[in-house]
């Protein structure tokens, strides 16, 4: 009988069976039923120094052998049987020295060690450490940075981090608070005294923060869904006018687009300064095409091979949506636009850019003034936006519903779409730009000519989330969009002639077709490592998850009955949204469940009993 489980957190695994019809579901690989066996040195004969170096003591050389020998842990996978073991014999003989566990914590999320047991176990043990006087708190924030990184939280930590924070929040660099807070809110905790004293720290001293910190801190704040108006406009005051004379990085610029997408704040001349620099550097790209000196086929950097592009989500500097940190931005006034009927140039005269080898040149004296505090141009060249980082602004745009009056929206769109189409530019796509390209394909419902395109992403993004480098929820962004994708708008004539609107959905039959010398397709491989993930999943994203593959087709019904245990457990903890989409998933599969029923219509009416809707007055009222 076999049980469903996520690899790493065996403690909390569900003892469930697993019904025989469902081929891929499997819990454990040959590797990992082996790891739990007797441990084969013969087969790792390469990590005898480190347990040598280890049973003498000596955890710091073996850290290092860890770092150059041992391979990255798999859950499930071969190493997974070596993880264990050194981790067991670790754990057994203790950490004693800070500094050992700082560099013991960053090894670990260096090879993504995330086993759940042995992280709760060690941090336990650890206290001491923690709570020693010589304990620095640069030193705590190195071990909270390693443990965000494999996503894991403990309470013990997060709670030392904030009492000492506050302690010593006066005599902080601005850098130092950045840290902190981005740190909390990487590992999701929230502490209401603690943002309130930084937000009163930036509306002070605004000018303290460098712009990369200030970025930081705007973005962590979006993260834990705290909005404060004062600091932003603060901040916004910050940051333009180095948008405005070019000392914001792409990075930063795209990284800030973001932010104020996820914060609701409406900054329309920011998204204006950024748009027109994407614009301007199209048509210079396309000026250059035309005289010769750039191939077509050159204009995505899509050579390298498939590993060293997963490789870079590794790097400590990347971040998902924004990618590497340039060094070097644009200025504003790239671009001279036209208006139409307004006759001439508006706005920008005498900012005209002319290209020499590589470098800006300006003709007008006062711009070059102006701009000769400006950091040289890497290898020769301006850094410029890449195809994510303009698919991450064209997202924040749509959600802050600026395409709805924006007059550069639609040359945007039409540089995004053609910039997509690029040969193999899928494949520079990290999962979060992938599940923004494609809530740009669905909104502006771009179906023709390019199923092919939407057919490469999904398979990108689900050899991500295989190879454990997109999140759960990455995929759950990107499946909703895929979803709303599919949907064709149609219109049809009834009995008494009225004219109804509706969607219909397209088939996708590459969805359901198996790849050469693979035994399952592309559906029902995902299906196996969301079971095999299922509790790095929250209950709002496992719920989105499966109202998506619903709506895309996948009707295996033993995939959709295997969460109902896992549901019924945690049926107390779903959101009013969340109990929506779980009925959907199975009303669209017409699966029936009259006890899962039961309890999903007794947690609506518990969630509904909290408001009384006024609704003549447009308002909903909290009940008590």
């Amino acid at each position: 009988m076999q049980t469903l489980s996520a690899p790493g957190r065996h403690c909390r695994s569900l003892p469930r069976p697993l019904p025989p019809l469902l081929p891929f579901v499997r819990c454990q690989s040959s590797a990992a039923a082996a790891a739990q066996s007797d441990f084969d040195f013969h087969r790792f004969a390469f990590a005898a120094p480190a347990f040598e170096d280890l049973a003498t003591g000596n955890l710091s050389g073996s850290l290092s052998k860890v770092n150059n020998d041992f391979p990255v842990y798999e859950a499930g996978g071969e190493s997974e049987g070596l993880w264990r073991r050194y981790a067991a014999e670790l754990r057994r003989r203790g950490v004693t020295n800070i500094d050992d566990y700082e560099r013991m914590a960053e090894v670990f999320a260096r090879k993504r060690f995330h086993q759940a047991t042995f992280w709760d176990k060690v941090t336990e043990s650890s206290r001491p450490l923690f709570e020693a006087e010589r304990t620095h708190l640069d030193q705590l924030l190195n071990i909270g940075d390693s443990y965000a990184k494999i996503s894991c939280r403990s309470d013990s930590l997060i709670q030392l981090l904030i009492r000492r924070g506050r302690q010593d929040f006066h005599g902080l660099p601005t850098d130092t608070v950045t840290r902190l807070v981005t740190i909390l809110a990487s590992l999701g905790r929230k502490h209401i005294q603690l943002m309130n004293d930084v937000a009163e720290l930036v509306i002070e001293e605004a000018v303290a923060f460098s712009a990369r910190s200030l970025i930081d801190l705007l973005h962590s704040y979006a993260a834990l869904e705290s909005r404060d108006e004062e600091m932003l406009r603060h901040a916004a005051r910050r940051l333009h006018p180095l948008l405005c004379v070019g000392k914001l990085t792409p990075f930063e610029k795209t990284k800030l687009a973001r932010t104020y997408a996820l914060l609701k704040f409406n900054h329309s001349t920011f998204f204006r300064t950024v748009a027109e620099e994407i614009l301007g550097e199209y048509e210079r790209l396309q000026a250059k095409i035309g005289l010769g000196q750039v191939e077509q086929q050159d204009l995505a950097v899509t050579a390298a091979p498939t590993d060293a592009l997963f490789s870079r989500y590794a790097l400590p500097s990347y971040e998902y949506g924004c990618g590497l940190p340039s060094l070097y931005g644009l200025p504003l006034g790239s671009r001279i636009r036209k208006k139409a009927g307004k006759g001439g140039e508006e706005g920008l005269e005498g900012w005209q850019v002319e290209m020499n080898e590589g470098r800006e040149k300006e003709v007008n004296a006062g711009l070059a003034e102006e701009r000769r505090d400006l950091p040289e141009a890497v290898e020769g060249r301006v850094v410029e936006y890449d195809l994510g980082q303009i698919a991450i602004v064209m997202d924040a745009i749509l959600l802050l519903r600026f395409h709805e009056w924006a007059d550069y929206y639609r040359e945007l769109r039409t540089v995004l779409a053609k910039r997509l189409h690029e040969p193999q530019a899928v494949e520079q796509l990290d999962p979060l730009q992938l599940a923004a390209a494609m809530n740009f394909l669905s909104t502006n419902r771009l179906v023709a000519e390019n199923e092919d395109l939407v057919k490469a992403m999904t398979r990108r993004m689900f050899r991500l989330f295989h190879a454990d480098l997109a999140k759960p929820f990455h995929l759950v962004f990107y499946l909703k969009g895929l979803v709303s994708w599919r949907q064709t708008p149609a219109r049809a004539k009834n009995a008494r002639g009225r004219t109804l609107r509706f969607f219909v959905s397209r088939k996708l039959p590459w969805l359901e077709a198996k790849e050469e010398g693979e035994r399952f397709n592309v559906l029902e491989r995902l299906g196996e490592h969301i079971c095999q993930r299922v509790h790095y999943f929250t209950l709002g994203e496992l719920s989105s998850v499966l109202r998506s593959l619903a709506y895309l087709d996948f009707g295996d019904a033993d995939f959709y009955r295997v969460f109902v245990p896992f549901i019924k457990e945690r049926v107390g903890d779903l959101a009013c949204v969340d109990v929506s989409n779980v009925m959907q998933a199975f009303n669209r599969q017409r699966l029936e469940d009259r006890h899962l029923f039961y309890l999903l219509g007794k947690q609506w009416q518990a969630k509904q009993a909290d408001f009384v809707s006024v609704k003549w007055r447009g308002k909903v009222i909290q009940g008590q």
